[in-house]
């Protein structure tokens, strides 16, 4: 059976970057409804490995099944 696919940019689509202030309730809501729904989730990111394993610690997002990284 295949799975719903759901791919995301990072930084200002996700996760706060710069000025742009972080929704509180927002990463625990897009980890709890995409693993509820069992989507694969898909990062597409222009930071490299190092910088989205270190993203993804700091702000509590769940892993990608895929990273398109260093785009």
């Amino acid at each position: 059976m295949s799975r719903p696919i759901l791919a995301t940019d990072l930084d200002r689509t996700l996760l706060p970057n710069g000025h742009w202030p972080a929704d509180p309730q927002a990463i625990e809501l897009f980890n709890e409804l995409t693993r509820a729904h069992e989507l694969l989730v898909v990062y597409v990111t222009g930071r490299n490995l190092a910088l989205t394993e270190q993203a993804i610690e700091y702000y509590g997002v769940r892993h990608p099944d895929v990273l398109c990284g260093d785009v």
